[in-house]
C-alpha cells in the first residue's frame, strides 16, 4: 500500500485479519497507528513518499490440535524464504532512501543481498506492540516518533 517509488518502505511481518481479508497492508488498528506516525512526522518535518509491505503475504495460522482454535502465529523462516522474492521485487521496484522494519520479525527475516544495493535501515517497535503498551499516548509510540522524525530529517543527507 502507498507509494511505488517511494522515500521510505515500511516492512512488518505479516497480514492480520482485516489484511488478510483485503489484501492490504495494516489496515487494521496498527495500520491505523503507522498512518498516525507518518501524519504525525509529517507535520513536523518535511513529507516523504512512503510504501507499506509485509516479509510474508499470507496470515500465518496454527490450530491447536485439543481445541480446534486458530490462531496466528509468527511467520517462519521457510515462509519468509518463500516470500523473499516477492519482497525483493517490491524494494527494488519501490527503490526507496530508508526501508523502516517494524518489529523483530521484520528485522530478523529481512535479507537483502548485496546484488540488490546497498538501502538505509533501521527497527521501529511494531505498532501492535505499541498499541498494546498504550497506543499514541505511550512513552514507545513517543520513542518511535522521535526516531522517525530523525531519520526523515536524514533522508536527503
Amino acid at each position: 500500500r502507498g507509494s511505488c517509488p517511494c522515500d521510505v518502505l515500511f516492512i512488518g511481518e505479516a497480514p492480520g485479519k482485516d489484511e488478510d481479508r483485503t489484501g492490504m497492508p495494516f489496515i487494521g488498528r496498527a495500520g491505523q497507528l503507522l498512518d498516525r506516525w507518518i501524519e504525525d512526522v509529517t507535520k513536523e518535518t518535511k513529507r516523504f513518499t512512503y510504501g507499506i509491505t509485509n516479509i510474508v503475504c499470507c496470515i500465518p495460522t496454527e490450530t491447536d490440535e485439543r481445541t480446534g482454535k486458530v490462531s496466528v502465529r509468527v511467520p517462519t523462516k521457510e515462509e519468509a524464504d518463500a516470500c523473499r522474492f516477492r519482497l525483493h521485487t517490491t524494494i527494488e521496484h519501490c527503490s526507496p532512501k530508508l526501508i523502516v522494519m517494524l518489529g523483530k520479525t521484520a528485522k530478523k527475516y529481512l535479507k537483502i543481498p548485496k546484488s540488490m544495493g546497498v538501502y538505509n535501515t533501521f527497527e521501529l517497535q511494531h505498532p501492535a506492540f505499541v498499541l498494546r503498551k498504550g497506543g499514541a499516548n505511550s512513552l514507545e509510540y513517543k520513542k518511535n516518533l522521535i526516531y522517525l522524525k530523525e531519520a526523515n530529517e536524514n533522508l536527503d543527507g
